[in-house]
C-alpha cells in the first residue's frame, strides 16, 4: 500500500463500517472525505488497490476485454443521494455504496454493482466488504485479498493471491482458485475452497463448517480444536498425509472440517 494514503485508507475502511439498520426501514451509511468522492458510473487507469463497501443487491467483479477499471450500477430510479461514490487517488479506487446520511431501503431500488477490470489486473490490494449483497469474483489476481461479509452470499472463481483474508457472519463462501495463505473467520457460514491446498490454513468458526477440495500433492499436516465439531479426512485416518508440509489449524464450536479427494 502506497506510503502516502495509509491514514487516509484506514480511516475510510474503518469508516465504512460505520452502517446501521434502523427498524423504520433505514439505513445510516458513513464515510470520511464525502467531498472528495463523485456520484455515479465511471472508469479509472492504473488501479493497483481496489476497495468497495456495499450494503445491499449484488456486487460482481471480473476480469473483462476491457482496456481500463469500469464500474456501474443498476437500479430503477435512484435518488441522487442512494446512488453510489467513487473515489480515485494514487491508484486506489474506493467504491462505496451511497451518499453518507440516512437512506431508505426499498425492494424497487434493486441496486447492483459491476465492476470490470483488464486481463492485465493485478492488484497490491482487494478489500471487499458486504452486508446482505451477493458478491462474485471472476479472475482476479492480487497480492493481498480481504472478503467480509454478513449474510451475503460470496462465490468466487479462478482467484490468485498470496494472502486471502475471509470473515463471513452467516454468509456462506464458495472459493476456487490458489492461495498461499488463507486466514478464515466465520460464526456460521460455511466455507468452500476448491484447488491447491494453501501453504498454509489457519481457520477459526462457531458452527461453521469448512470443506476443502484439493490435490494436496505434497501432503500437509491439521491441527484440529473443536467442541462437537467433526473432522473428515478423505486421504484417510489420522492428521498427517505424505510430508506433512503444508498446514492446517482449525477450531471451531460445532463447525466441521471436511477435506475432500
Amino acid at each position: 500500500m502506497k506510503k502516502a494514503l495509509p491514514c487516509l485508507l484506514l480511516l475510510i475502511s474503518l469508516s465504512l463500517l460505520l452502517f446501521g439498520c434502523g427498524t423504520d426501514g433505514t439505513i445510516t451509511y458513513a464515510y470520511p472525505v464525502a467531498g472528495e468522492y463523485t456520484a455515479g458510473d465511471g472508469e479509472a487507469e492504473d488501479v493497483t488497490e481496489l476497495l468497495i463497501d456495499w450494503v445491499y443487491g449484488a456486487v460482481t467483479v471480473k476480469v473483462s476485454d476491457v482496456p481500463s477499471v469500469r464500474y456501474s450500477e443498476s437500479g430503477k430510479d435512484l435518488p441522487d443521494d442512494l446512488q453510489m461514490r467513487t473515489m480515485v487517488r494514487d491508484g486506489v479506487l474506493v467504491i462505496a455504496f451511497a451518499k453518507p446520511g440516512v437512506h431508505v431501503t426499498s425492494k424497487k431500488y434493486d441496486k447492483s454493482l459491476t465492476v470490470l477490470v483488464p486481463k492485465s489486473f493485478s492488484a497490491s490490494e482487494i478489500d471487499l466488504r458486504v452486508v446482505s449483497a451477493d458478491l462474485r469474483m471472476e479472475g482476479l489476481n492480487a497480492e493481498n485479498a480481504s472478503i467480509k461479509t454478513v449474510s451475503g452470499e460470496v462465490t468466487a472463481t479462478d482467484l490468485n493471491c498470496d494472502a486471502l483474508d475471509i470473515d463471513t457472519v452467516s454468509g456462506d463462501v464458495d472459493l476456487n482458485g490458489t492461495v498461499s495463505l488463507l486466514t478464515l473467520g466465520s460464526v456460521s457460514g460455511d466455507v468452500r475452497l476448491t484447488g491447491p491446498l494453501p501453504d498454509k490454513v489457519t481457520a477459526e468458526t462457531v458452527s461453521g463448517n469448512f470443506t476443502v477440495k484439493t490435490t494436496a500433492e505434497t501432503g500437509f499436516s491439521v491441527t484440529f480444536e473443536t467442541v462437537s465439531g467433526r473432522f473428515h479426512n478423505g486421504y484417510g485416518d489420522g492428521t498427517t498425509f505424505g510430508d506433512g508440509n503444508k498446514t492446517v489449524a482449525f477450531k471451531s464450536v460445532s463447525g466441521d472440517l471436511n477435506i475432500e479427494k
